[in-house]
């Protein structure tokens, strides 16, 4: 009734009317979309206007509401229109191609046919005509009514349709529109459906993103409904696009567009990608190689080099833009957090008011942690940034927790219920992100492995709780089942930097908790003693993390941070000789990645006390020793080392390894001399056989090659035939093509192969066949091929 529609009752009407639209009852649901339909305009512009930037769709928020717009939509196309195949769908050859090959057969015409034949042909013809003459809502109207039953069809109905009708439109109905688009996407509704996979914010954004001609969108409201509605690539993809074509070609625009793409980037920890797009957009020749510098790894050159543009740029000699500026700050901090410079981040958030990063800070200082005073200081900056809080907040929040629960202060139903709030935003933050895994992931996986740190030193606070003098040899064995699986549970060699020192920072804050109890337990006057060593345990534990964090950022290019993390290993008390070791062997190490510090490094080995260590360890250093005084040229005195080394443990791989390094160095220094050739050879030999493991493969390939420069008295071949140590048979299957192409060498390189492929044979028959084959097959082509030759040149004489 028209009266009704144009009347207040039909306006206030409209939301329960609106229910009616998303009815699952399809006859109910198509009357009130009949009615709804006549309401609107003919027109795509008009009908596209109202849905999108005047219709209030709030009370359908907690659904997949596009539904309810696409199949309106469908309602400003001609039904009656006949539809036809795209040129690029796939078609069937027509039957009369077919067929068509005996039209003009002159047999046709005597063919008897039979009368139902005849039917059925026509009604085939039939059929075929009805079939080529679809109409619009033979397609159309059960696609919308299907599209209801799936949110996965409708978001790509949508996806497949809006492009379409954007490229109708008019310049200024696209205008209106585009505005449209920012306030229904800004709305607080879609908050309803940020859980939902997929949900109308990504549909309308991917949408968007496939506009042709380019719709004009805020990238910074397309990047913040992306993080928060799943929809990383396709704003990635819409910003790549702005930045080659842009719609607005000025440079306010194009930096606005860029930050936003680099912001995205980040948030995906897509590295190669910010990086590149900050290199090409960058005003400074400091930013461009201070990023560079990250890209490898050199995070102390980096800083610099940002230290050095933010002194430019404050001199005013260069013009710089705002987010350049901001790059310099956010990268500077994550160089120093790589480089472990906790305590100028700390003097620098306090200056700063920087909470989040002043707690990274602090969490780094123990003693911060130790008076009740500086705790509820902490607790209160905690409590100040839980208000939004994040995965590491709540982390945070629940070790906080976890003190006061070892201090009587706080029940562990508290405790239990902030770890299982921590799981739940965990869970949903891995929801954002994208279905494909990406670096973005890890730091969440590393979060719940804290979390799952964190019920341990649950157990670990119960079973201090429960520890006295009397018990205290008991409590601590069954502390190290458990520390012993904290020891298998580390991250990758090759993982990042501060994934490992923030793991490190917190098992070294258990292990005080640990060393607080046990202590002060122990009877007075006992000290240090031996007997006593499991009261100790905290510490060794600690000694032994700290190790594994020394090396890693050894292997990190990161000597620095590995020296000043292994000077913490001196304040500890009581630790294990094994410990004592590796620090020192670990210090030399770093020490000799460094030419201008190998001096110190061998004063470090000259000044340690060896009897405390047993024969290996004492070959490892003498190993070490000669190593320092190999690079410094000291060769008789190398020389003797790597002797000493080998009479305190024969059988150490890593002395044969290096002294034959030693050897073939002099031998690179004299190529005439093929007795230094002989005993690097012999070393090779030693130590590839006693490795048993993958660090033969490079001695292996060494080896091959000193064989390759033996003299016609077959010299190395005898050392070769001296040896009578382990074959690594293994490891020689790697060279197996090397080991054939020797056949058809010298007679000693020859007998060598043969000797090691027949070994190979009998042991990896499988590995050796399919290349044995191949070799053979190739031979023989030779061989005809040079019979065919001799063959000519014979008839030609």
């Amino acid at each position: 009734d028209p009266k009704i529609f144009r009347s207040e009752l039909a306006v206030r009407m409209e939301q329960a009317f609106l229910i009616g639209l998303r009815s699952h009852d399809i006859e109910m649901r198509a009357r009130f979309m009949t009615i709804f339909d006549k309401a609107l305009s003919r027109s795509t512009s008009n009908r596209f206007f109202k849905l999108i930037s005047e219709q209030q769709w709030e009370v359908l928020s907690d659904s997949f509401w596009l539904k309810q717009i696409i199949q309106l939509m469908f309602g400003s196309i001609d039904q009656g229109t006949t539809l036809h195949l795209h040129e690029d769908d796939f078609r069937c050859l027509p039957a009369s191609k077919v067929f068509g090959t005996y039209a003009g057969d002159a047999r046709a015409g005597e063919v008897m046919l039979d009368d139902s034949f005849e039917g059925l042909i026509n009604a085939e013809k039939v059929f075929v005509s009805e079939i080529g003459n679809v109409k619009a809502k033979d397609i159309l109207v059960p696609l919308s009514d299907l599209q209801h039953t799936d949110d996965r069809l409708a978001h790509d109905v949508w996806v497949a349709y809006f492009p379409m009708a954007w490229s109708t439109l008019s310049k200024d109905d696209r205008e209106d529109i585009e505005q449209g688009l920012v306030a229904l996407l800004t709305k607080d509704m879609h908050q309803r459906q940020v859980d939902r996979r997929p949900n109308c914010v990504s549909t309308l954004l991917e949408g968007i993103a496939r506009a042709r001609p380019t719709c004009k969108f805020p990238p910074h409201v397309f990047k913040f409904l992306a993080r928060n509605y799943n929809a990383w690539y396709v704003a990635a993809t819409f910003m790549e696009n702005m930045a080659y074509h842009p719609v607005i070609d000025m440079a306010t625009a194009r930096e606005s567009n860029l930050d936003a793409l680099t912001e995205v980037y980040a948030s995906l920890e897509e590295n190669d990608l910010f990086y590149g797009t900050w290199r090409r957009r960058s005003q400074f020749v400091e930013t461009n190689a201070a990023l560079s510098y990250e890209q490898n790894g050199i995070w102390d050159e980096a800083q610099s080099m940002y230290e050095q543009a933010q002194v430019k740029a404050r001199t005013q000699s260069l013009p710089y833009s705002g987010g350049e500026y901001m790059l310099w700050e956010d990268q500077w901090v994550l160089c120093a957090q790589k480089l472990q410079q906790w305590e100028v981040l700390g003097d620098f958030a306090k200056h700063e008011n920087i909470n989040d990063l002043y707690l990274e800070a602090m969490w780094r200082n123990f003693e911060a942690w130790n008076s009740a005073e500086q705790r509820d200081q902490l607790d209160g900056i905690i409590k100040a940034v839980s208000d939004a809080p994040t995965p590491r907040r709540m982390f945070f929040q629940a070790f906080m927790s976890l003190l006061k629960l070892h201090n009587k202060t706080e029940t562990s139903q508290e405790f239990a219920r902030i770890c299982d709030e921590n799981i739940q935003l965990s869970i949903k933050n891995w929801h954002k992100l994208p279905k494909m895994i990406t670096n973005a992931h890890i730091g969440l996986l590393e979060n719940f492995q804290q979390l799952v740190e964190l019920h341990d030193a649950s157990v670990i606070c119960s079973s201090l709780a429960q520890t006295n003098a009397g018990n205290l040899d008991v409590k601590s064995q069954e502390l190290k089942v458990l520390l012993s699986t904290w020891r298998d549970r580390l991250p990758n060699l090759w993982d990042d930097i501060n994934a490992w020192q923030d793991l490190v920072t917190w098992r070294q804050h258990i292990f005080h908790l640990i060393n607080g109890t046990y202590l002060n337990l122990l009877p007075t006057g006992q000290g240090n003693a031996t007997g006593s060593s499991y009261a100790y345990r905290g510490y060794h534990e600690t000694a032994w993390i700290i190790n594994r964090f020394a090396h890693v950022a050894r292997k990190h290019q990161m000597p620095e941070v590995c020296i000043n993390q292994l000077s913490k290993i001196y304040t500890l008390p009581n630790i294990e000789i094994q410990e004592a070791f590796l620090k020192l062997r670990e210090q030399a190490k770093c020490h000799y990645q460094n030419r201008s510090e190998l001096n110190n490094g061998l004063d470090v080995i000259n000044n340690t006390n060896l009897n405390y260590f047993g024969q290996n360890q004492k070959a490892e250093f003498y190993t070490l020793k000669g190593m320092f005084l190999s690079r410094l040229d000291q060769k008789g005195e190398a020389h003797d080392a790597f002797g000493t080394a080998l009479f305190f443990d024969i059988k150490l791989p890593k002395a044969w390894a290096e002294w034959g390094r030693y050897s073939d160095q002099l031998f690179k220094e004299s190529p005439g001399d093929l007795e230094l050739a002989g005993n690097a050879l012999s070393c090779y030999l030693e130590a590839a056989g006693q490795y048993k493991s993958a660090k033969s493969r490079k001695l292996l390939s060494r080896i091959l090659w000193l064989l390759s420069l033996d003299d016609g008295d077959g010299t190395l071949a005898k050392n070769y035939a001296n040896f009578k140590g382990e074959t690594p048979l293994w490891y020689w299957v790697t060279f197996i093509p090397q080991l054939l192409n020797n056949l058809s060498r010298s007679e000693g390189e020859a007998n060598i192969a043969h000797e090691i492929l027949t070994k190979l044979a009998k042991t990896y028959p499988q590995a050796l066949h399919f290349q044995l084959r191949t070799s053979h097959e190739d031979m023989q082509v030779i061989r005809r091929a040079q019979q065919a030759r001799e063959q000519k040149e014979r008839a030609a004489k």
